[in-house]
């Protein structure tokens, strides 16, 4: 994909205003930054683009207590060029020894392990979306969100790569997604 418009970023980044508290007092577009230098796949978010990327940061939470406000910070970023989309995550964590690191394998179960995702609603239909997740061992779930997201199927495989790397204050997480 060489042509890429900001009103498809709105539609794409929905789904990340849909876990912050912002999403529900107002609606504000989301400007992903566009580079282009190459980010280094290594999960920790260390090129200056990723400062410049506008920040998302008012997350809530939505297990056990649905729009409390999130136990521990999370922020994200969104940045694209050519060839890819780049969604990075710090999760912040009061005790990172106690951060859920479990499975290994692709499609590992949800919920068991301690990570991020993101929801793509690429045909902007809200009822259909591709959803790419990870844990902080790098195993990667993705599925088909069908039926207004009442189903998946998370036989479906796509393509993406994920990087994670642990610190003192929690983890940071890279996707990067090909057009």
């Amino acid at each position: 994909l060489h042509f890429v418009n900001y009103k498809f970023f709105y539609l794409v980044f929905s789904i990340l205003f849909l876990l912050t508290k912002k999403s529900f007092a107002q609606q504000e577009t989301y400007h992903p930054l566009r580079i282009t230098e190459a980010i280094t796949l290594n999960g920790k978010l260390t090129e200056p683009e990723w400062q410049l990327a506008p920040l998302i940061n008012d997350f809530m939470e939505t297990d056990p207590n649905p729009a409390a406000d999130a136990t521990e910070k999370t922020e994200a970023w969104v940045l694209y060029d050519d060839e890819f989309l780049y969604v990075g995550f710090r999760c912040y964590d009061s005790d990172p020894s106690k951060i859920l690191r479990l499975r290994f394998e692709r499609d590992y179960n949800l919920g068991d392990d301690d990570g991020t995702g993101f929801i793509l609603d690429t045909y902007h239909d809200k009822n259909t979306a591709v959803s790419f997740c990870s844990n902080t061992l790098n195993a990667r779930w993705d599925a088909q969100v069908l039926n207004d997201g009442n189903d998946n199927n998370d036989s479906y495989n796509t393509f993406g790569d994920v990087a994670t790397n642990m610190d003192s204050v929690g983890y940071t997480t890279e996707y990067r997604v090909p057009w």
